[in-house]
């Protein structure tokens, strides 16, 4: 007698966990080569029968003497008296029949030849006595209730044996939703399609691994409730858009479909790939000109304010800072040389400097600033620089003055006199 043990889910109002140990009456034993199972769990004879079902097999159908006596050993060996004193068989009573002996079959659809009621049964004593059970002590069937507190029983279920499953699921995916992705600092979700189909239906396991080019960990998807009666499913993963500044053919991503079925036969991964396409366009900056661009010179040491505006922007990635800087020709500015600029929600920006106007005395062309301003976006490009110069002078720039010495080089020293005052 070959004896298999399976572990299911049956339910009961209440789910628990059972162990089916399943016996084989061989062909050489005189069997009809068919499996049983004593279910020890008491429940309503319909919820015994829903039970068996989702076994794959039924209750139990005795055609034959030979069977009969196999079924009686089985209970008697499960354990009688009591509450066990009954077990639950797939006879059942047709409610077209008449009370108490006709109308009764099995539920495998067997014909009800061979039978073996016991004494005075079935009687339909109580009324709606339309489920067979099998007694435990002596094998005799007796008419009962579907069940009750007190009348609840165990069963007896019939499988044939099933074949041996060598076939591994198929698995296929669909192209991806979207293949590529652009540059993002933002999560990017990208939807994954395919299908799972066991021959047997029975797919034990179906998940999507993602493999990161660059090493970063991600979970596995457990797609097992996400498969429909077809074996299709669709979800949706989220990936990192970030692309490394050196890596100038994208961020690949390899999605791979794995199953499995209930008999252990592992199907081949299938695969898909998810690209990140890198961010190579530089950000754009535009300056307007500079407020005022002239400077005047109206006494010496005078700081002048200077407004700077305009615009930067970035298609790709985005900014991730926007630098001002300031060069003074006479290497004097007040040390301001970098500044980090703000920007509103359209990309504008404005800022007030505040500018030497001392010029040298030898300066002839006057005092040359120059603003540049410089875009970063994410991935790490740079913008070209926008300028704008900005000139102190003074009023006449044809005015000899002494080489060399501001005009007020604030250092303490008074202003040359006037001619004829020397």
């Amino acid at each position: 007698m070959a004896v298999s043990v399976a572990l299911v889910v049956l339910c009961a109002g209440i789910a628990r966990a059972e162990d089916v140990i399943w016996t084989t009456w061989s062909v050489e034993d005189g069997g009809n080569g068919h499996e049983y199972a004593v279910l020890m769990t008491r429940d309503y004879w319909t919820n015994q029968k829903t039970k068996a079902e989702a076994l794959g097999g039924y209750l139990a159908s005795i055609t034959s003497a030979e069977e009969q006596a196999h079924v009686h050993g089985l209970v008697q060996a499960a354990g009688g008296g009591g509450y066990y004193a009954y077990y639950c068989i797939g006879l059942f009573q047709d409610p077209t029949g008449a009370e108490p002996g006709q109308g009764w079959g099995w539920v495998s659809g067997e014909p009800l030849g061979y039978t073996n009621w016991g004494a005075g049964e079935p009687n339909d004593q109580f009324g709606s006595e339309d489920y067979g059970y099998i007694t435990t002590s002596s094998g005799g069937w007796n008419d009962g209730k579907d069940g009750g507190a007190t009348s609840n029983r165990g069963a007896v279920v019939e499988r044939e044996v099933p074949p041996s499953d060598t076939t591994a699921p198929e698995v296929a995916l669909d192209a991806p939703d979207p293949a590529e992705l652009a540059w993002s600092s933002a999560p990017a979700s990208v939807t994954i399609s395919g299908s799972v189909v066991d021959a047997d239906g029975r797919v034990a396991s179906a998940a999507l691994t993602i493999a990161d080019e660059y090493g970063d960990a991600h979970d596995a998807v457990d797609l097992m409730a996400l498969l429909g009666a077809d074996g299709a499913f669709t979800t949706a993963v989220e990936l990192s858009a970030v692309v490394d500044a050196a890596d100038t053919d994208g961020r690949l991503y390899t999605v791979t479909l794995n199953a499995a079925d209930a008999a252990g036969n592992v199907a081949e991964p299938v695969s898909l790939a998810v690209r990140v396409l890198p961010d190579g366009v530089p950000p754009k900056v535009e300056l307007s000109s500079a407020e005022p661009a002239s400077l005047p010179w109206e006494r010496p040491n005078e700081l002048k304010s200077v407004a700077i505006s305009g615009t930067a922007t970035d298609e790709g990635s985005g900014l991730a800072s926007v630098m001002l800087s300031v060069s003074d020709e006479y290497g004097e500015f007040d040390g301001r040389r970098d500044i980090t600029l703000d920007l509103d929600e359209e990309g504008s920006f404005s800022i007030s400097l505040s500018l030497s106007s001392v010029i040298a005395g030898g300066d002839t062309d006057g005092r040359q600033y120059l603003i540049e301003v410089v875009a970063t976006d994410l991935a790490g490009n740079l913008s070209a620089p926008a300028s704008v110069t900005v000139r102190a002078a003074r009023p006449n720039m044809n005015k000899p003055d002494k080489p060399g010495k501001p005009e007020n080089p604030g250092n303490g020293h008074r202003p040359d006199p006037p001619p004829g005052r020397r």
